[in-house]
């Protein structure tokens, strides 16, 4: 076989992720993280074609009462460095009931995308999420 049939995807991917307690008595956590990756990809002629991506989030979870939470989070995510206009991020807000083995989440997310050539993209979405916990 030759490179034009096939070849090797190598890539490298590092993370930091952090959290801190905000407020005494666990009421708040500050989260945060970062990403970075590097992807090779063939390109027609070249298997040693390589791209970057990268992100980043930063949230707040803040416990209201005993069986409601709140939380508010930024992200932002730039899927290739190589292309110019391709950044995406979202800001969500939601509120959590929490119980003993089960939550009911609702979630709000303004998501915008960019894209090159084109206009960018907004979504709003609206989540309802029950999860049950064995």
């Amino acid at each position: 076989m030759t490179t034009d049939d096939t070849w090797a995807d190598r890539f490298q991917k590092s993370a930091f992720y952090a959290s801190l307690d905000a407020l005494s008595n666990d009421r708040a956590q500050l989260l945060g993280g970062y990403g970075i990756t590097t992807d090779h990809y063939y390109n027609g002629t070249d298997a040693k074609s390589t791209f970057n991506s990268k992100g980043w989030f930063l949230g707040l979870n803040s416990k209201l009462q005993e069986h409601l939470s709140a939380t508010a989070r930024y992200d932002e995510y730039r899927p290739t460095t190589k292309t110019a206009h391709n950044l995406q991020s979202a800001v969500t807000v939601a509120l959590v009931f929490p119980f003993e083995n089960t939550k009911f989440m609702l979630d709000y997310q303004m998501k915008q995308a960019q894209a090159a050539g084109s206009r960018d993209t907004h979504t709003n979405t609206l989540q309802a999420e029950w999860m049950v916990h064995f």
